[in-house]
């Protein structure tokens, strides 16, 4: 069953063990960065596997969902802007959303990290 989130937190950090999360979506732009083993990541109709060190982007109001079939402790940050924090972009991140979500660690910018 497909739910709709409400935050109004501004921004938001979650660092925890990756479960299943059925689909969902809500108006935050959601970061993910994986930091120990793996998850999948469902965009749409869409599913991606992340390993460690990958980092992903879900724009606003855009279903996803997680799974988890590795076992061991996979543990993911999920960083959670609202549009209050990018009023002057919102509106065009309502829009569009990424083709391919995942940047892969191999590619992935050491500032983003440091960031």
């Amino acid at each position: 069953m497909l739910t709709y989130e409400t935050r109004n937190e501004g921004v938001s950090v979650e660092w925890k063990k990756s479960v299943h999360v059925p689909p969902h979506l809500h108006e935050d732009i959601e970061i993910i960065y994986v930091t120990d083993v793996t998850v999948e990541l469902g965009v749409t109709h869409e599913m991606y596997h992340m390993e460690k060190g990958d980092f992903a982007i879900v724009f606003p109001n855009v279903i996803h969902h997680y799974q988890v079939f590795e076992a061991g402790n996979n543990k993911v940050i999920y960083l959670f802007l609202e549009p209050s924090v990018t009023p002057v972009f919102y509106e065009k991140l309502q829009k569009y959303s990424p083709k391919y979500p995942i940047i892969k660690k191999e590619q992935l910018h050491v500032d983003i990290l440091n960031s």
